[in-house]
């Protein structure tokens, strides 16, 4: 059946599969592939009033059915407003994101002179983000960088963004409350060495030779010697992120080579929510990556870089379809995932806001993809 073939109810063989999606005339898949044509399938399109079927892609649909689609462009121009006014366009309120990077730019600022942190400032900063995060029931994004064209700058968004996640996927899992606090301290300090690496092999635009890594890699160890005379002050959780948060389950990460349950669970949760705030952030060398395929980069890696159980437990939180992804429905609707919903890590729930026939609308659709048996997530945007 070729792609495009307009094709009649009566024209279904009982006990066949599709091998490509059908679609009604407005572009929704009426019938996706892979489903077995049964009767009860039958009576349920034509209850629906449906009288012809487009065999083929939606894309192609839309290119026909509707001419007058917008570009992808004029989509993504929208997507920030969609993710604001879905009220998940930022993780933390804009007066902790300030304050915690006024805070960390200082700290980071001293080391070189060997001035040591405040702890009681930066304390200060992870109430701020516990306090923020306390009411979501969805991780938080990202904060929107200030300036990704300076990679130190980056860092210090990276750390606030893992010590909120941090906070956030401990509360879930129900972690005394001074475990969190420790690990989210650890999270805004974990890269405080990297703030000691000549700053010439940190902005460097192109790939890092093997004697550049080496000193990358001395990172973890260089933070943890800078802070030493704190100690007292540092929890042990907080200590142990900050040394070990490049550790991986096969052995094979840094600076301990340590491997498997020799790493504390919540230090393989660092190196998880790390990696993961490492790849939705741009980079000298590479842009940023989608949420969705940041999560498909970690899963990849489990049992390698990454403790199994604790990526189960991060991924089942998170979703495979992170909230605030724009996506592409199957309908061509596009939207922004606000949940998990209920139908499992590939049905989350989405806030519809051009429609079928591509309007843009400032009162959201909102679908459960877990309850809807004709559409689900075809392409992520962003």
């Amino acid at each position: 059946m070729s792609q495009g073939t307009l094709i009649g109810i009566d024209q279904l063989v009982l006990g066949t599969t599709t091998s490509c999606d059908l679609l009604d005339l407005n572009g929704d898949v009426a019938i996706p592939t892979g489903t077995a044509i049964t009767s009860e399938l039958l009576s349920r399109i034509k209850r629906a009033n449906i009288i012809g079927l487009i065999a083929g892609r939606s894309d192609f649909v839309s290119s026909h059915v509707f001419p007058n689609r917008p570009s992808l462009e004029v989509i993504s121009s929208r997507i920030s407003e969609m993710q604001w006014r879905s009220g998940i366009a930022r993780s933390i309120s804009r007066e902790t994101e300030k304050f915690g990077r006024d805070v960390l730019a200082r700290t980071f600022s001293d080391l070189p002179g060997n001035k040591l942190p405040d702890i009681q400032t930066l304390e200060l900063v992870v109430e701020k983000v516990l306090h923020d995060i306390e009411l979501m029931r969805t991780p938080p994004l990202p904060v929107q960088g200030s300036s990704y064209h300076v990679f130190l700058d980056s860092l210090i968004d990276d750390s606030i963004d893992m010590a909120a996640l941090m906070g956030w996927h401990l509360r879930m899992m129900d972690a005394p409350e001074d475990v969190i606090h420790g690990a989210c301290l650890g999270a805004l300090l974990h890269d405080t060495g990297m703030f000691l690496i000549p700053e010439f092999i940190l902005e460097k635009p192109d790939s890092l030779k093997r004697a550049e890594i080496r000193e990358i890699h001395k990172h973890p160890y260089l933070g943890s010697r800078a802070l030493s005379p704190l100690n007292d002050r540092i929890p042990k959780i907080a200590r142990d992120i900050i040394l070990m948060h490049h550790e991986c389950e096969d052995g094979n990460g840094y600076p301990l080579k340590r491997s498997g349950d020799e790493i504390p669970q919540y230090v393989h949760l660092s190196h998880i929510i790390d990696d993961y705030t490492a790849l939705v952030s741009p980079r000298p060398h590479r842009t940023a990556v989608t949420p969705h395929r940041a999560i498909k980069c970690l899963v990849r890696d489990s049992g390698r870089s990454y403790n199994r159980e604790v990526l189960k437990g991060f991924v089942n939180r998170t979703g495979m379809y992170p909230q605030g992804s724009a996506v592409i429905l199957s309908s061509n609707e596009v939207g922004v995932v606000i949940g998990a919903g209920n139908g499992g890590l590939f049905t989350p729930e989405v806030d519809v806001y051009f429609s079928r026939h591509h309007h843009f609308s400032l009162t959201p659709q909102r679908i459960d993809l877990g309850k809807d048996r004709f559409r689900y997530i075809q392409r992520v945007m962003r």
